[in-house]
């Protein structure tokens, strides 16, 4: 049985994808890690962390400024 134009056309849209996910992979993997850019990825992590963790935090600090 031949396969359909369909199934075809999948196939083919399915392998370029696999091969645009590889070559991403490989540009990033590629690129060099400079000190300037890990204290910018480290300030960046801390800085989401603290916000993720405000809206929890704020729930306790009126009670804590309350009892000082």
């Amino acid at each position: 049985m031949k396969p359909s134009v369909i199934s075809k056309r999948i196939t083919r849209r399915a392998y370029a994808d696999r091969m645009a996910e590889r070559e991403f992979v490989r540009s990033v993997l590629s690129r060099r890690i400079t000190p300037e850019i890990e204290a910018l990825s480290l300030a960046s992590a801390q800085r989401s962390h603290r916000a993720r963790n405000a809206a929890f935090l704020d729930r306790f600090r009126p009670a804590a400024t309350a009892a000082a």
